[in-house]
């Protein structure tokens, strides 16, 4: 019985271990949304063209050749200053593990209503969190914003070229 009771207490301690990363500062990719969506709602708030240009991947900043007037096109299209967002999906993503750490993940699709003193907004974004063999590619990829499907700007990493 004392064998039996020894396993289930491994087996327990090793579950948790795997489940909370054994400590690890892993963050779920919802934690990762909810940061760059603090940050972006910053830079619209600020019409800081530098600091939302930092938020893209170094990969994104290198093909997109139009990176910069898109930018300036999205803080030219927003109104007004934030007063609230929330979350409007489940985050999509998805994440790969070796060695019980986290090698690579992405946000596929976040989306969140964002609500100015002036208007309503859709906005949804895509990012690497992590990626361990090719870091150039950690940041956001694409950023949609828009108050309805015929009124939006995109800042992506293909529309650029």
């Amino acid at each position: 019985m004392k064998k039996l009771t020894a396993k289930i207490l491994v087996a327990a301690v090793l579950c948790s271990c795997v489940l909370s990363s054994c400590g690890s500062d892993f963050k779920s990719q919802s934690e990762y949304a909810d940061e760059y969506m603090e940050s972006i709602v910053q830079c619209l708030d600020n019409n800081d063209a530098d600091e939302l240009r930092k938020l893209f991947s170094a990969d994104t900043r290198s093909v997109n050749h139009k990176l910069d007037e898109e930018i300036v096109a999205m803080l030219d299209f927003y109104e007004g200053t934030s007063k609230y967002y929330k979350s409007t999906n489940s985050i999509a993503g998805g994440e790969s593990f070796r060695d019980g750490e986290v090698v690579e993940q992405h946000i596929g699709n976040a989306k969140y209503e964002l609500t100015s003193d002036k208007q309503t907004y859709t906005i949804s974004f895509a990012a690497v969190t992590v990626d361990t063999e090719t870091p150039q590619l950690v940041g956001l990829n694409r950023i949609w914003l828009g108050t309805d499907d015929d009124n939006y700007v995109i800042v992506d990493s293909e529309l650029g070229e």
